[in-house]
C-alpha cells in the first residue's frame, strides 16, 4: 500500500523547465506540487506553472555565503510549513 492511502500527506517540487504540463512525481492527484516563487514574491520563471501546482514556496536559498535557486528547495519549504503547524 503506498504512503498517500496510509494517510501520509506527500509534496513534490513542480520543476524547472518551465512548463504548464505535469511533471511526475509533482503531477499525481495526491501529491502536493509546489512550485518556486523569486526573492520578490512572484512567480519564479523557471518554475512550472499551471493547474497541476496547488502551491507556491520560495525558490532561493542562501547558505553559506552561495545563493541557489530551483523548486528542489520549495518543496521541501512547504512541507517544513505544513509539519510545523502540527
Amino acid at each position: 500500500m503506498n504512503a498517500a492511502q496510509q494517510g501520509v500527506t506527500l509534496y513534490a517540487s513542480a520543476g524547472n523547465e518551465p512548463t504548464g504540463t505535469p511533471i511526475y512525481p509533482a503531477g499525481y492527484p495526491f501529491v502536493i506540487a509546489v512550485g518556486g516563487l523569486d526573492p520578490s514574491g512572484k512567480r519564479w520563471a523557471q518554475s512550472n506553472f499551471g493547474a497541476f501546482v496547488d502551491r507556491y514556496a520560495p525558490a532561493f536559498i542562501e547558505y553559506n555565503g552561495q545563493v541557489y535557486q530551483g523548486t528542489s528547495f520549495s518543496g521541501p519549504y512547504e512541507s517544513y510549513l505544513d509539519a510545523a503547524k502540527r
